[in-house]
């Protein structure tokens, strides 16, 4: 065990560990210590400034916790948030560790959003994946890029909301996409809702989180809920 190791095993809170458990049920591959999410990113900013040889050292070390996980995520960011290059081939090799969408939605690298073109490629082949959580990363890296502004792909929205799976987080994935593509692009993702190629759970899925949203108006709300598919 090294030094990032002792230092997050200082922080567990066994309290919070229980809380945390419920909220990732389908966690089998790596222990819950109950760090919290802010000292997750405290701790991996102090040690990428002032020990990066050990922030370097601990991403190449076999990992026990999610937290562990989450702090080699965040890791990454500090180490190569400047270098596309660096940084996709440290992601490739984080790809595998994510084991659920707590890990996968919170590895969110900036320099992406700088490099939408560069980084396109890299989504169309996590989307194509046989992996959950490559998939699923490459769908929320997807919103988070491509549903608004001049970046905005209309084909890759298709593509996405026509996948089909019967993984829960890929679903769920799929819609909380859909629902920012109803906020940003909302007749483009009218016409998907309404074409019959989305399966019936994602597209209520889709309709009920975006009616969540308060950047979508009451108007809207009304007539999405009319859009919603019977069983």
């Amino acid at each position: 065990m090294g030094k990032t190791e002792d230092r997050l095993k200082e922080l567990a809170d066994k309290k919070y560990a229980e809380f945390a458990k419920a909220l990732i049920p389908t966690e089998k591959t790596y222990t819950i210590t109950g760090v919290r999410m802010p000292q997750l990113r405290s701790l991996s900013k102090e040690i990428a400034k002032e020990d990066p040889a050990e922030a370097k050292a601990f991403i190449s070390r076999k990992h026990k916790t999610v937290e562990e996980v989450m702090t080699h995520g965040m890791l990454i960011e500090h180490l190569y948030g400047k270098d596309f290059g660096a940084m996709m081939e440290a992601t490739e090799k984080f790809l595998p560790l994510i084991t659920n969408w707590s890990i996968c939605d919170t590895y969110n690298p900036k320099i992406f959003l700088k490099n939408k073109d560069k980084t396109k490629p890299f989504v169309e082949r996590w989307i194509a994946s046989t992996e959950t959580y490559t998939i699923r990363f490459g769908i929320v890296t997807a919103m988070r890029l491509y549903l608004k502004d001049d970046a905005y792909d209309k084909d890759l929205m298709q593509r996405i909301a026509s996948m089909k799976s019967d993984e829960y987080y890929i679903k769920m994935a799929i819609a909380w996409f859909m629902s920012y593509a109803i906020i940003f692009q909302y007749d483009d993702a009218k016409t998907v809702l309404t074409s019959g190629q989305m399966d019936l759970w994602t597209r209520n899925k889709s309709i009920q989180k975006a009616k969540e949203s308060f950047r979508v108006s009451s108007e809207r709300k009304k007539e999405l809920e009319t859009l919603k598919a019977k069983d």
